[in-house]
């Protein structure tokens, strides 16, 4: 009788604990939202004016903090270094990466900040073209939408999933994903399907969204369908800066795409595509330093 009684309480003790156990996560989930919602409101804020630089910098100080806290707890320290980087267009590399006529790969820093974009912030991103002549969204090789992947692993801070066609907004359906592991921001912008949504916990090479015409200036027949790809680090003194990071894009792993055989309608890996095409339809390589993306670049303070 002792013992079954012991047992008993052994048994009630644990379904506390349990209760305990969810409780505590509930919390920290909830904790997580509030944060996600409060970095959209900031990052809406200051396009719109609606908040001062000097209130944004602490609120998300504060908000990384969180995001820190949430993310170490649950991925059990993992941290991913820079080698362990995906390219974030499936079945491209970063010959892929379009450029301008003064500026290698189109990266453009004209000293802007996340806080402070200034008149003329620039182009501190990179765009990631596919080929695409007729502008449908899809890969012409495959006829395929592109799978955009996960950089690096993280938290899925903000997303837009709302964009419809003719509203003024240039990013259009996008993604901000942060990065605890290196302090910075990942912003993916003009997808078409998002896959993730705001609180996940991603991993490197994960397929967050299908690459999109999504965004004013990204929907136009003159633009050529890309990833609009920016990586914001936040420095010692907590300002949160563009950075650029062609060597790890070029450094990272690549993933060929798969696509079906047409004899015998089995899967099978594309060669990875390194080209698209100029402006007459002829394709092109981008590592050639060729004005390819100065129609469609847009820098990442336009392209909300």
């Amino acid at each position: 009788m002792k013992q079954i009684f012991l047992l008993l309480i052994f048994v009630l003790s644990q379904c506390q604990s349990n209760r305990q156990a969810d409780n505590i996560a509930l919390i920290e989930q909830q904790r997580l939202m509030v944060a996600c919602q409060q970095f959209e409101a900031v990052y809406i804020g200051l396009n719109k004016d609606y908040i001062n630089i000097p209130e944004a910098r602490i609120a998300i100080d504060t908000l990384i903090s969180i995001f820190d806290d949430y993310y170490f707890r649950h991925q059990a320290q993992k941290k991913y270094d820079t080698s362990e980087w995906y390219f974030p267009v499936q079945g491209y590399t970063a010959r892929a990466i379009g450029n301008d006529k003064k500026n290698r790969h189109g990266f453009v820093d004209n000293g802007c900040n996340f806080f402070d974009r200034g008149i003329n912030p620039g182009h501190p991103a990179y765009d990631i073209f596919i080929r695409d002549l007729n502008n449908d969204g899809k890969d012409d090789r495959t006829k395929e939408w592109v799978n955009i992947l996960a950089m690096t692993g993280g938290i899925v801070v903000d997303v837009e999933e709302q964009w419809k066609k003719g509203t003024t907004a240039r990013g259009g359906k996008y993604i901000w994903l942060y990065d605890p592991s290196t302090k910075g921001f990942f912003y993916y912008a003009h997808n078409n399907d998002l896959f993730v949504k705001v609180g996940d916990i991603v991993t490197p090479g994960q397929v967050i969204a299908t690459m999109g015409r999504t965004g004013a200036n990204a929907n136009k027949e003159r633009s050529q369908t890309h990833l609009h790809l920016c990586y914001y680090q936040v420095a010692p003194d907590n300002d949160i800066r563009p950075m650029r990071f062609y060597p790890q894009l070029k450094a990272a792993t690549h993933t060929p795409r798969p696509s079906k055989n047409v004899n015998n309608n089995t899967e099978e890996p594309t060669p990875l595509d390194t080209a698209l095409v100029d402006s007459a339809g002829n394709y092109i390589e981008c590592g050639d330093d060729l004005s390819i993306s100065s129609q469609s670049s847009q820098c990442m303070g336009s392209e909300q």
